[in-house]
């Protein structure tokens, strides 16, 4: 595809639209960088839209959509920065499944030095970077990102509390010492205040009993997980559960835990007589084609799988129960995993990180 630089949009895209598999078309794209036009030209011929549609086309040929990103980062940097947030999850999302550890601090450091106001991505990001064990990275995000998009005024207060939520797992992460079942309160306090998170103090106090303490708070005592509050305290032993039997890193145990009572509450689902139905279209409502929210949906799957292991454990779910549970939350994970079969190896964390295959 030859052009030159005042030949614009339609032309080149129904060109491009002709071309058959993703390797010509990716030949197409560096066509087009090697013109060294202005950035206008490229936003008119929307180059973005045109790597998209790559990367959604190539999910057998992974490889070859990233190569043509890093081409971007490294040699048409003015044509990268112009969707770089969208290039960036793509390429944490490709090194984590390649487990190339270090490559995701720069491409972190990259979204802070350039920052642009996209919540749903940084919370996406979020959410992948903490349940793959990438603490610091997610940390440095975060601690960035919150005031980034609070002062812009342009994030919905929705997405602010998202990352409230989150800082407020890394605040207790610094200041509780696991081993020696302490932590100091005041310097909890004041770190959540930071992030304008100021929980009941009945509410922390007790979060913070249970991570700190030895023992199951609820055993032999079922009823106490009824109703928000007990479910809410019940989560926070599952997440105690988490850290002890299952190794799981402090945030991710926490991460999990909330959006497990988030389930819970949301759907006013009664713990002990799961409902299919219901569950799924929870899950389906992560998955729409314009959300960012299935890797979302995979962390609240592994959370129920989880969760439902520790009732049975603790004997606060009966067997029949429980078994019951676990088959059709396995007809879930087998509809889910079908939906996104060519997308599966993003979600690697459902059978690495929890020590099973889900």
């Amino acid at each position: 595809m030859k052009h030159k630089k005042k030949s614009l949009t339609n032309e080149w895209w129904d060109e491009f639209e002709a071309l058959e598999g993703i390797e010509p078309k990716i030949e197409a794209v560096k066509e087009l960088c090697a013109l060294k036009a202005d950035k206008e030209f490229y936003k008119k011929i929307d180059i973005g839209e045109a790597v998209i549609r790559i990367g959604d086309e190539s999910k057998g040929s992974k490889e070859s959509y990233h190569n043509l990103l890093d081409t971007l980062r490294k040699e048409h940097a003015d044509i990268f920065d112009m969707d770089a947030r969208w290039y960036i999850r793509d390429l944490i999302y490709y090194y984590i499944s390649k487990e190339w550890r270090g490559d995701i601090k720069g491409l972190v450091e990259y979204l802070v030095k350039n920052p642009k106001e996209d919540a749903d991505i940084i919370c996406d990001l979020l959410d992948v970077l903490i349940v793959n064990g990438f603490t610091r990275e997610a940390w440095r995000l975060l601690d960035f990102y919150y005031f980034f998009l609070r002062e812009g005024g342009n994030t919905i207060d929705k997405g602010i509390f998202e990352l409230s939520v989150l800082a407020g797992f890394f605040i207790i992460y610094k200041n509780v010492d696991l081993e020696g079942g302490t932590f100091s309160l005041e310097a909890i306090k004041k770190g959540l205040s930071r992030f304008d998170c100021e929980p009941k103090k009945e509410i922390i106090s007790e979060r913070l009993r249970i991570i700190t303490s030895k023992e199951f708070h609820f055993a032999g005592n079922i009823q106490e997980r009824r109703g928000k509050l007990g479910a809410y305290f019940l989560t926070c032993e599952f997440m105690r559960h988490l850290l002890d039997a299952k190794k799981t890193n402090f945030v991710c145990a926490h991460m999990l835990q909330e959006y497990m009572f988030r389930y819970i509450s949301e759907t006013k689902h009664d713990i002990c007589d799961f409902n299919k139905e219901e569950t799924g279209s929870y899950l389906g409502s992560f998955c729409s084609l314009l959300s960012l929210g299935q890797t979302r949906a995979f962390i609240i799957l592994c959370a129920m799988f989880l969760f439902y292991d520790f009732l049975y454990e603790k004997k606060l779910i009966e067997a029949d129960a429980y078994t019951k549970t676990k088959n059709e939350l396995n007809e879930l994970k087998d509809g889910l995993f079908k939906a996104f079969e060519k997308s599966l190896w993003k979600y690697k964390f459902t059978e690495t990180l929890f020590g099973q295959r889900l």
